[in-house]
């Protein structure tokens, strides 16, 4: 099958009949867009070819050292004596391919266990470099450094390293062929020294190959990237230059050779913790007999991680730390939509972002040990002792690169058996509930890399598995089993200025009858709804399957014109809940998006561009779900000064989810607009920004909302910030209640 025949197939997948009961018309309607969608992409894709892997002729060598240099900030080690130096940095901003202003030369040596790094930055204005702190990761209005290493030198992903004047490092992992698709929370080990002097300052670094991934070879060739940037004069030099117009990171990389005969470290790093908690209620019942003045709590747990060679990975964990999560913020949530958190435990933190993949949300690590969900089945009970989150007795995962650019991952998991204990005031009888079986979890994503294009594909599997020995109320409620995976790519062409990319997957949850029936009328299915000819809701069955695609075809890279094409769906079967997340099945969406980049100075902007979109969406019925026109326009003056200004259109539509599970409800056409301005906020200390949005529609619909952020710099390690905003909103057309009229 060539290309263009399997995007046809593709596209075929994404939108397929809905139901022999369907309207004709609107499934000819449906499908007709699809075949013009697919004589599009084709006549785009014929024209595009393959991406070829780039050449570079920025090359860096690396010294071997007996011993490290001493980090000091200082360069009077012997080992940079010796050390190649390189230089010649060209600027990106704000005069795009002219030789940087400010000279810049780095250097590189190794011994047996580390990589040292050495810079001097030096700087044409004495006393201009500012030494304000800054917390990690975040480089303030300081000038900074940073090293991107490519250490597999697949072309696609990368780890930078930085640091700013003033000491501060700044870490991130890039896991795509993209600069600013950044993973902050990878915070590696390693040691950074700075030394500000009149006219420059200096750098030295030493960065354990413990703490890197790559192939095990006896010469290592690695990516490179170095970048300097300056607030105070507004620039930002690199090493080797990539044109705004262009696309691309990793793959633009020069090189970095001369690492030899490194011998894989044995990494072992065990992370035991105690913590405690104390609650001392402001009032309390007097007949409750958990809970009383105070109430006292500890846990021990620990988290182990252990290198397989150079590139795999073991982690362990017993009792994980829920300490953050249970710091989450309070919400009074309103709608009948889940709200999904941010993981912050450690042991699920580390690769995660591998793990989930590319595709829809598979695996949502909160969905292990989140807290339990039965409810206590005898009315009489009074009083409820019940555990915050289940317990995991166990998880271990496994995740690293190979040399064939395959990347694994593999998650195991094993959470208890958890019981409320409970009390009857009425009669004084105490008892216990189980509220939580026992659950096992699976993941498995596999990712291959392919060099010469930055390009990747993607496999993911995940199964969920529940034991209830007899528990029916638990089995009433919760599946007995769910599977759910898929495949996914990401397809640059003609070095990056075309992009294609997109996912097919599946999913099938089992279990017993009344457990499915209640899948079939959550929110994110409404099976029940009366005018849906497309879906029938059975109380009888016993297992549910659904699909999902996705396929879009973009250009991302030019001087000027920009586009984006893609459509997508999922069955109304589609369900991700038991170990990922899913609001909303039974969609078919379709987008189109062009832009006008202007990087070059025009009249009174420094650079501009311009935006027009339009998006739109059907249930499988044939149903308009959301069809909305906007335009935008982008401004940056040549103080850095910037400005946003947008309008939008909401056509009139029906809603399948407004009545939560009742009658399609119709919403009516509305207007919409958008406006921010933004101060200088990397080069000066101080910044403000200000916008306003709103809307006004049928039905008397309107909503107004205002903001305005403030920052401050007060002195070289304070910082104040104030973002107050304020929002009106006056919404007809929503759910109160469903009532049964005279009819039934």
């Amino acid at each position: 099958m060539n290309t263009v025949d399997s995007i046809g197939t593709v596209v075929r997948s994404v939108m397929p009949m809905a139901s022999n009961r369907t309207n004709k018309g609107q499934r000819r309607q449906i499908l007709r867009r699809v075949f013009w969608l697919r004589c599009l992409l084709t006549a785009l894709l014929g024209a595009v070819p393959l991406q070829a892997a780039p050449s570079s002729d920025h090359r860096a060598e690396a010294l071997r050292v007996d011993v490290g240099p001493r980090l000091d900030g200082q360069l009077d080690d012997a080992a940079w004596q010796d050390a190649r130096w390189i230089e010649g940095l060209t600027q990106k901003d704000p005069e795009e391919g002219l030789p940087a202003g400010e000279p810049t030369r780095v250097a590189f040596v190794y011994d047996a266990h580390s990589l040292y790094i050495a810079a001097e930055l030096f700087t044409p204005i004495s006393g201009q470099i500012s030494t304000r702190m800054s917390p990690r990761d975040d480089m303030g209005q300081t000038q900074s450094f940073f090293v991107s290493l490519d250490t597999y030198h697949d072309r696609r992903t990368a780890y930078t390293f930085g640091v700013t004047a003033a000491g501060v490092q700044v870490d991130f992992y890039h896991p795509r062929d993209e600069e600013f698709f950044q993973i902050l929370t990878w915070d590696p080990v390693w040691e950074v020294r700075t030394s500000v002097e009149p006219d420059r300052w200096i750098v030295e670094a030493r960065i354990p190959f413990s703490q890197l991934r790559f192939n095990p070879v006896d010469e290592q060739v690695w990516g490179l990237q170095l970048d300097r940037w300056s607030p105070e004069r507004g620039t930002e030099d690199y090493w080797v230059w990539i044109p705004r117009e262009e696309t691309g990171w990793a793959s633009r990389f020069g090189e970095l050779h001369g690492i030899r005969g490194l011998t894989p470290s044995h990494r072992v790093e065990l992370m035991p913790y105690a913590a405690g908690s104390a609650l001392f209620p402001h009032s309390r019942d007097p007949l409750d007999p958990f809970h009383d003045s105070s109430e006292l709590d500890g846990r021990l747990g620990a988290d182990l991680k252990m290198g397989l060679g150079s590139n795999l990975t073991l982690d362990a964990t017993i009792n994980p730390d829920f300490g953050q999560v249970e710091a989450d913020p309070a919400e009074l949530n309103l709608t009948a939509f889940e709200t999904f958190f941010n993981e912050r435990r450690p042991f699920f933190l580390e690769g995660d972002r591998l793990l989930r993949g590319n595709g829809p949300t598979y695996y949502y690590s909160r969905r292990i040990g989140a807290s339990p969900r039965g409810l206590i089945s005898d009315p009489g009970v009074t009083h409820e002792d019940r555990p915050h989150n289940s317990s995991i007795l166990g998880a271990a995962k496994l995740s690293g690169r190979l040399p064939s650019g395959l990347s694994i991952a593999v998650l195991g998991a094993l959470s208890d058996r958890e019981t409320s204990r409970t009390f009857r005031a009425a009669d004084g009888v105490r008892g216990e509930q189980v509220v939580e079986p026992l659950s096992a979890y699976q993941v498995l994503r596999l990712q291959q890399d392919l060099e010469a294009s930055a390009s990747a594909f993607g496999l993911s599997l995940t199964h969920t598995g529940r034991w209830f020995e007899g528990e029916t109320a638990l089995e009433d409620l919760l599946p007995r089993e769910a599977w759910s995976g898929g495949v996914d790519w990401d397809w640059n062409l003609q070095q990056g200025l075309y992009s294609l990319d997109g996912y097919w997957g599946f999913s099938q949850v089992r279990g017993s009858q009344q457990a499915i029936a209640r899948i079939q009328t959550r929110p994110a299915h409404y099976f029940q709804r009366p005018d849906a000819d497309h879906i029938h809701y059975d109380p009888t069955r016993t297992s549910l399957s659904g699909w999902t695609s996705r396929l879009s075809f973009a250009r991302v890279g030019g001087r000027h014109w920009r586009w984006n094409l893609g459509a997508a769906a999922e069955s109304p079967g589609f369900e991700l809940n038991d170990l990922g997340s899913l609001n909303s099945a039974d969609d078919i969406d379709g987008w189109t998006e062009l832009s006008w980049v202007q990087n070059e100075s025009a009249g009174i902007f420094r650079r501009w561009n311009l935006n027009g979109s339009q998006y739109l969406g059907w249930n499988f019925g044939g149903e308009p779900q959301y069809h909305q026109l906007e335009g935008s326009f982008y401004g940056e003056f040549p103080s850095y000064w910037n400005v946003t200004l947008g309008l939008g259109r909401d056509l009139p539509t029906q809603s399948d989810s407004r009545t939560r599970g009742g009658e399609s409800m119709g919403l009516g056409g509305r207007h919409r607009y958008w406006t921010e301005v933004h101060s200088d906020e990397l080069r000066k200390p101080n910044s403000v920004a200000a916008g306003a949005n709103g809307g006004w529609g049928a039905d008397q619909y309107w909503t107004q909302e205002g903001w305005i952020f403030v920052r401050m710099r007060m002195g070289s390690r304070w910082e104040l910030r104030l973002n107050p905003s304020v929002t009106r909103l006056l919404e007809p057309a929503q759910y109160v209640t469903r009532t049964t009229d005279s009819a039934g």
